[in-house]
């Protein structure tokens, strides 16, 4: 049975032509250079799509083939994407070791006590300083603090983080 890891997930759209912005965790940006596909989850499965190309500094720009329009790649944005564990260089262990506190974060939605849903994390960036949740809210990209002094509850199952934002942080 094939093994899989996953290597990031599928932001929003980019252009008409159905590119999409690919979030990935820095560990596997050389091995998805090389890769044929990628795969994603559809009913409960791994599905390969095969990749036209990938091009970008920072933020990745991804093209599958047979995606040929907007529409088509709005249908798989927030998705997350996947490897086969063979084509990944790295070791298991080394995957395992993630020092990030809250990297498992990534794709929950953060609820603010006052504003509601913001939308759902694009990314943990890591700074010496502390860790910062990557949102897109009203089509701004906004960097969010993760720690104790904010965070204020989480459920695991649906996937939602809960805080209290300082005022002007989203302005």
């Amino acid at each position: 049975m094939e093994e899989y890891i996953k290597i990031g997930r599928i932001g929003k759209v980019h252009g008409l032509k159905g590119e999409l912005k690919l979030v990935l965790d820095d560990q596997f940006l050389m091995d998805a250079i090389q890769l044929e596909a990628l795969f994603l989850e559809e009913r409960g499965k791994k599905a390969p799509y095969f990749i036209d190309y990938l091009r970008g500094k920072g933020t990745l720009i991804l093209k599958l083939e047979e995606i040929e329009d907007r529409q088509a790649g709005a249908l798989l944005t927030g998705k997350d994407v996947y490897a086969r564990s063979e084509d990944i260089s790295i070791s298991e262990e080394e995957i395992n070791a993630d020092d990030s506190t809250y990297g498992y974060l990534t794709g929950y939605s953060i609820v603010d006590a006052e504003l509601g849903n913001l939308g759902k994390i694009e990314a943990i960036e890591e700074y010496p300083q502390q860790e910062l949740a990557l949102l897109v809210y009203k089509n701004q990209e906004f960097l969010i603090p993760l720690n104790d002094a904010f965070i204020t509850g989480e459920d695991e199952k649906q996937q939602l983080i809960y805080m209290e934002l300082p005022e002007g942080l989203l302005e």
